[in-house]
């Protein structure tokens, strides 16, 4: 600015745009504006290197008029050759000392004494080669795209000058006896092409086509990308320009002088590397200034010194951009400050006249190098300026910079306003809980971090009944599980900014004290079929924490882009797959509600174990750790009993078995106990046996070598029962020659007892039931489960089916007709680990002022294995292995799209200038018609739109067009 303030009038207050007041379409004007100053300086480069106006009107003709490419080239080449070879003298050493030399002289004056300093050198012989090395360059500008076949070409400049060069010792050559560098090219295409002639004034007519798709912001359209290339090419061709003066012409060539005698020198010769244009004047400059006819304020005009002039910018007359005289005045202010710099470098470097390799002329196009950079630098740092400027006015607008935390919030708060009554997305977050029953716990899918809060989804409740078909649920190979609860279908809306990782996103499940759940996690395997993966069982304040892995799939848009040109098999397969692909992105979570399953099965009535915690407690333990057989828990008694004595017999019959379970721990454990003793008593009959070996030892040896008889204290050990072979051995050597073997141990006779009444007890009830074999086996499946590749009826007719894999099919076709940017993607989720399962550290919870302290185990694959096997076999006795439906279960059906943009939030609205609160919500309303079943008739999609101001918009963007209904029919509200 105070460059500036001495190139206007004193009069002039030219500020930076951004502390002017403008409108957005001023920022267009303004990107024009630089980017044709930046013509007209780089041509005032370029004039100096050499284009004149009759040639630069001949460059123009060729690409406006014959269109054909102009390129201006920079060639290059050297010549290395032998002058002669000559013995120089070379002091080596140079010494001195004084010797004391009498010399005696005779006069008139008597005698007299000198002493002289003599002076020893110690000369060598060196041999130098003396070459002479030509280099020469030429810059000039060729039609077309082969320079050899077109002679027609238009020199800017050339020189060729000579230089000797000296070597010692070998005589191999320096350098090649000819060598032509690889030439440096660029097009000159575009910027001719913005330059025309009008009233006989060349004049640059840079313009961006507001029009386009393509056009985003004043930064982000086509014409600013071809210019900001344009000049980054032209800049990298004149830094290796500039490259081949100072490294290979100083670096290579003049390195290389080195001569045996070199002469003193006084300075420092300067070199071209030195030669810096912080005194040129760059035009580019983003200012902006109140208008002069608004103020009063006149400026002065001078005379255009430069090759270009520019047209009048675009806009009003109340724009605030500079005018064309003070860019004039600017362009004028480079042309002085770059000739006062070749000014300089003549009083610096020699006379291009004389035969040197580096002189003002090399030094002048290293010059005009640097200027070319920095213009093409500020040129770069003007137009980024622009879009950091609306950056900037965007974050001082709302206050903070948008993140994408923000925009989620947002999004919760705007949904409430767009969709009509009962058609917003609610929190995935449900109870787990009978009617008129405080919940048993809590299943939601959260967005972990700092703030876990529930996920967002539009949902459809399908109300189970009989008029609904039940829900296969395989468990292993031999059985199926149906299940007959309600069912509710998620479409979920997920947004990504930037190139980040979706979620992280985790499974939920949280139990409450003396409650319990079943939780399976899995894809839907068709229509009636629900194919669980994993399964854990929650209970008494259990947290279980399930990490879910979201992939994306490739947009309906770009899959079709992609097999657009492969062949009829080729396509067929990728749909086929992909069809896979979709249909297995359905995700799904089913909960089991334990206690109205366990009445259903024992046959007690609906709330029996609402408060017999203790039976309720005991009955899983007996269905998880003993698998016992249902059949010999349940209630078998009249149906007109009352529920209180149904619960009684239910609660003697789970005593006698625990009774038998408890006594059979009990023969265990004091069988474990005289094991024990018996280990004990035979380590010390060992001990003491070797003790009495080693006293009677050296006696018994030297009379009889068997050993003598043991004392009767050793012979009392244990009781008189000693099992040990060795032992006994030993106490029957004092009494016969031949000992007798030791006894086999005898069974216990209280543990044997105990076994026949636990079998007793469990062939009586299987009695009663009428079929020992199914009552205590497992061997042979009942009869109305079918075994694999058994042939069996459908369960219900194909009319009454809800298909909920065909959802990700509906969606892809509607993405495909209405997502142009190609941007919506199906997304599908899975499990991954390791698991985590928090469980409080004591029964009850810590005070209300404090958060209860939890113990957390992260669950691997064994882990996790070992859980499922275990909720799986609890599944098998609650449905007695398929025969009995889970008529008190829900299944949570999640179907997932991600919409990606390429940038953040701030970058979406300011580089790509795109309102990502239309984006989202369009997808929201595609999803949503989805899966709430908009008909063909459009009632419902009327419905799904609150009324208010963006009604109409809504409908616009979605096309109006009737969005297919889910397929089937059934009790559905929403």
């Amino acid at each position: 600015l105070q460059s500036v303030e001495k190139i206007l009038d004193v009069n002039r207050s030219p500020r930076i745009a951004e502390d002017q007041d403008h409108k957005y379409d001023d920022k267009y004007a303004l990107t024009e504006f630089l980017t044709n100053t930046a013509i007209a300086a780089q041509m005032n480069i370029l004039e100096r290197m050499g284009l004149t106006e009759t040639k630069l009107k001949r460059l123009i003709d060729i690409v406006n008029v014959e269109n054909r490419s102009v390129t201006v080239c920079f060639e290059a080449e050297d010549s290395c050759t032998f002058l002669k070879e000559q013995m120089v003298d070379v002091v080596q050493r140079e010494t001195e000392h004084v010797s004391e030399k009498t010399t005696i002289s005779s006069s008139m004056f008597g005698t007299t004494q000198k002493t002289e300093n003599v002076s020893h050198k110690v000369v060598q012989k060196v041999r130098e080669h003396h070459w002479k090395v030509t280099s020469q360059y030429r810059v000039y500008c060729y039609e077309g795209n082969d320079p050899l076949k077109n002679m027609n070409s238009i020199d800017l400049l050339s020189r060729s000058a000579s230089t000797t060069i000296t070597t010692t010792g070998s005589r191999d050559s320096p350098f090649p006896s000819h060598i032509k560098h690889d030439p440096v090219r660029q097009d000159l295409t575009w910027i001719l092409r913005n330059i025309s002639e009008v009233d006989g004034k060349r004049t640059c007519n840079f313009e961006i086509d507001r029009t386009k798709q393509t056009c985003c912001t004043p930064r982000r359209n086509d014409e600013t990308d071809e210019a900001l290339y344009f000049f980054d090419n032209l800049s990298c061709w004149f830094e290796k320009l500039r490259n081949h003066f100072i490294k290979h012409v100083e670096g290579d060539i003049l390195a290389k002088h080195d001569p045996a005698n070199p002469m003193p020198q006084t300075h420092l010769a300067p070199g071209l590397g030195t030669i810096s244009d912080s005194q040129i004047f760059t035009p580019v400059l983003p200012l902006m200034e109140p208008n002069l006819e608004n103020s009063g304020i006149s400026s002065t005009v001078e005379q255009a010194k430069s090759l270009l002039v520019l047209r009048s910018p675009s806009g009003d007359s109340t724009s605030p951009l500079l005018s064309l005289g003070d860019i004039d005045k600017f362009l004028n202010a480079q042309c002085r400050s770059l000739s006062d710099a070749m000014s300089t470098l003549t009083t610096i470097f020699p006379s291009h006249q004389l035969m040197k390799l580096v002189t003002v002329a090399e030094a002048s196009l290293v010059l005009f190098s640097l200027s070319a950079i920095s213009l093409f630098t500020q040129f770069q740092q003007s137009i980024e300026y622009v879009e950091e400027m609306l950056r900037v006015q965007l974050i001082s607008a709302i206050g903070k910079e948008i993140k994408s935390d923000d925009f989620d919030r947002f999004m919760s708060f705007y949904n409430e306003k767009i969709f009509g009554l009962g058609f917003c997305p609610k929190p995935f977050s449900y109870a787990v809980r009978r009617p008129n029953h405080y919940p048993d716990g809590i299943l939601s899918i959260e967005n972990v971090g700092e703030k876990s809060e529930p996920i967002r989804t539009h949902v459809r409740h399908i109300a189970g009944g009989e008029d609904v078909p039940s829900m296969s649920i395989p468990i292993n190979a031999a059985t199926s599980v149906e299940m007959k609860g309600d069912r509710y279908l998620h479409g979920w809306v997920n947004h990504r900014f930037e190139s980040s990782t979706l979620g992280p996103f985790a499974l939920t499940a949280r139990a409450r004290q003396f409650s319990s759940f079943l939780l399976m996690v899995g894809v839907l395997g068709g229509a009636n079929k629900f194919e669980p993966k994993d399964a854990i069982i929650v209970q008494n304040k259990d947290e279980v924490l399930i990490p879910l892995l979201l992939k994306e799939l490739p947009s309906a848009r770009d899959f079709k882009d992609a097999i657009s040109s492969l062949s009829p098999e080729q396509q067929r397969f990728a749909k086929a797959f992909r069809g896979m692909q979709l249909e297995s992105s359905v995700f799904a979570v089913c909960i089991v509600q334990l206690k109205p399953q366990l009445e259903s099965l024992l046959g007690l009535p609906s709330g029996s174990l609402t408060k017999e915690i203790k039976l309720t407690q005991n009955l899983l333990s007996l269905f998880i750790d003993y698998q016992i057989p249902s059949d010999l828990l349940s209630f078998d008694g009249a149906e007109d009993t009352s529920k209180g004595d149904k619960v009684y017999c239910v609660k003697r019959h789970v005593s006698a078995v625990m009774d038998v379970i408890d006594e059979a721990k009990k023969a265990e454990l004091e069988e474990m106990e005289q094991k024990a003793a018996f280990q004990k008593n035979k380590l010390e009959a060992e001990k003491r046996f070797a003790e009495v070996r080693k006293t009677v030892a050296p006696t018994a040896a030297a009379v009889n070598p068997i050993p003598p008889p043991l004392p009767a204290t050793v012979q009392a050990i244990g009781g008189g029962q000693i099992h040990n072979s060795l032992s006994a051995a030993v106490v029957n050597s004092s009494n016969s020659s031949h000992p007798t073997p030791a006894p086999p141990p005898q069974p216990f006779p209280e543990a044997e007892g105990q076994f026949d009444a636990l079998a007793e007890a469990d062939f009586a009830v299987a009695d009663e039931v009428g079929n020992v074999s199914s009552a205590i086996s497992y061997s042979s499946p009942p009869s109305d489960i079918k075994l694999e590749g058994q042939e069996s009826a459908p369960l219900v007719s194909d009319e009454n089916t809800v298909d909920f894999t065909n959802i990700p099919k509906q969606l892809d076709s509607i993405f495909e007709k209405n997502d142009v940017d190609g941007s919506i993607r199906a997304t599908t989720i899975e499990t991954e680990l390791p698991w985590k399962r928090c469980r409080p550290e004591s029964l009850f919870s810590s005070p209300s002022n404090a958060k209860p302290k939890k113990a957390s185990f992260d669950l691997d694959a064994k882990s996790c294995k070992m859980e499922s096997n275990k909720a799986f076999d609890l599944l098998d006795a609650l449905s007695r292995s398929g025969t009995l439906s889970l008529d008190f279960a829900e299944l949570h059906v999640l179907v997932a799209v991600t919409h990606s943009f390429e940038n953040d939030v701030v970058g979406t609205v300011i580089q790509d200038n795109v309102n990502p609160i239309e984006k989202v919500e369009k997808a929201l309303m595609m999803v949503a018609g989805t899966i709430h079943g908009c008909g063909n008739d459009g009632a419902t999609l009327d419905q799904l739109i609150a009324d208010g101001p963006h009604r109409a918009r809504l409908l616009e963007a979605l096309d109006v067009s009737p969005l297919p209904p889910v397929t089937g029919s059934g009790s559905v509200s929403s």
